[in-house]
């Protein structure tokens, strides 16, 4: 049987500064949090989707998710995508969206 989504997509999870109480900031972090299975595809030299200002902007890859996908992540967002415990390709969302029938992310 042909497995559609043999990788992991991962988001990155930003912790927000706290303050002790001594009155002192401890600084902020993050961490890796698995979403789901997804499928990654290299994009072509010079393919393009829509931006923020709806300017072509130039992508890297196309990340494929089941529609079951809990939510889209933001514009901007830092993702990864994993294949047996190593990384495939790392980059910050350009834009997504939930089709017919998979939910579309473009990365650069």
């Amino acid at each position: 049987m042909v497995n559609f989504y043999p990788d992991i997509l991962s988001y990155w999870i930003e912790t927000a500064a706290t303050r002790n109480a001594e009155g002192f900031y401890t600084e902020g972090g993050g961490e890796w949090g698995m979403i789901c299975a997804c499928r990654i595809e290299l994009a072509a030299p010079g393919s393009k989707v829509s931006g923020n200002d709806k300017a072509g902007v130039s992508h890297n890859a196309t990340v494929y998710a089941p529609l079951s996908l809990p939510s889209l992540p933001d514009k901007g967002q830092k993702i990864k995508v994993t294949k047996a415990d190593q990384t495939t390709h790392e980059g910050t969302v350009i834009n997504a969206e939930r089709g017919l029938l998979h939910v579309r992310i473009w990365i650069d």
